[in-house]
């Protein structure tokens, strides 16, 4: 049988770690989706719904609540215009203290529904990737927003920092394992 302390210590390295993991993610929120020509507004907040889920599914990304991003809009007076600029999207990534903002739309073009959604730099002010996919109906968007996710996942460039020159003219970088890089590996 182990003692209460160690599994107290057991449990505080179990946090501690998991705290580690999420503080090498990448800081991201996801603005809502704008509904365009003849998309129900009820459709493109399922959309911005299921792309902050997939997103925080990847585990490379650490997503800002909802209500964070609603509040803040609400302070800036952004909730009734919306926020469907490039300057705004950065200026909401800076007071959200964010590095990406996920930023998208959805159109009905004839049968088809149009999701496209912009991944933007928030430090660089500039859009980093833009990603979409079409649909014949509403039901297909759930498999493509996985999809899409995944290549945003991808994508996106990541963070880090130098740590070192060694003296062999070779740089030490860390840039941690949420960003799909092994240990020795050569960039």
């Amino acid at each position: 049988m182990r003692s209460v302390p160690f599994r107290a210590a057991l449990a505080g390295a179990l946090i501690l770690a998991h705290a580690l993991s999420a503080s090498e993610r990448t800081r991201i929120a996801v603005l809502p989706v704008e509904a365009k020509t003849g998309v129900d507004p009820s459709v493109a907040g399922a959309v911005g719904d299921l792309l902050g889920q997939e997103l925080v599914n990847l585990r490379k990304f650490t997503v800002v609540e909802r209500s964070r991003l609603t509040q803040v809009m609400k302070e800036q007076a952004l909730q009734q215009s919306g926020c469907s600029d490039q300057s705004c999207a950065v200026k909401l990534g800076n007071i959200l203290n964010v590095q990406k903002i996920a930023a998208g739309s959805v159109t009905k073009l004839g049968s088809k529904h149009i999701v496209a959604v912009n991944l933007i730099d928030v430090e660089r002010a500039q859009i980093e990737l833009a990603e979409n996919f079409s649909v014949d109906a509403i039901e297909d968007i759930l498999p493509n927003i996985k999809v899409l996710a995944q290549r945003l996942g991808e994508k996106a460039r990541v963070f880090g920092s130098l740590v070192r020159k060694n003296d062999d003219s070779t740089w030490i970088v860390n840039l941690g394992g949420n960003d799909g890089l092994k240990h020795g590996q050569r960039l």
